[in-house]
């Protein structure tokens, strides 16, 4: 567990002074987040920055902003002493024998998680939560 603890709080330092960095940037970050199985191993990370609306998103994404966002946050947490095997590119994975079971979509994007075995930033908006979950966070990233 205190290998867990050490963790996030690199992490969230790492949240932190990125959202501060681009604190006077618009679109603005209204919320953020961190999930994943850290314990397990480290790249298996996902940080989420919101926007409020998805015109927004939409904004940051063209602007470049997304980008900066997620540099800044993958050297924030190099910075902080992150594990470096979170950030390496993984070797490919052959999926020759390997059947996934489910429809073509689910098994494409589970094949596409386990090749990209690395942390992960991400991006979404407050107004795609309200219309897919009612706002509800925990059933939209589940």
């Amino acid at each position: 567990m205190m290998f867990k603890a050490r963790l996030e709080k690199k992490i969230k330092k790492s949240i932190e002074e990125t959202v501060s960095e681009y604190s006077t940037s618009l679109p603005k970050i209204v919320d953020h987040f961190f999930c994943g199985a850290i314990e397990i191993a480290p790249q298996y990370l996902v940080i989420w920055y919101l926007f409020d609306r998805d015109s927004d998103l939409a904004e940051a994404q063209a602007s470049g902003l997304c980008e900066r966002i997620r540099r800044a946050t993958v050297q924030h947490l190099k910075d902080h002493g992150y594990p470096v095997q979170a950030f390496e590119v993984p070797k490919p994975l052959s999926f020759g024998k390997i059947t996934i079971r489910g429809n073509q979509k689910e098994a494409e994007e589970l094949k596409a998680v386990l090749k990209n075995r690395k942390i992960s930033v991400a991006f979404t908006s407050k107004e795609d939560i309200e219309s897919k979950a009612h706002g509800d966070y925990r059933l939209y990233f589940q």
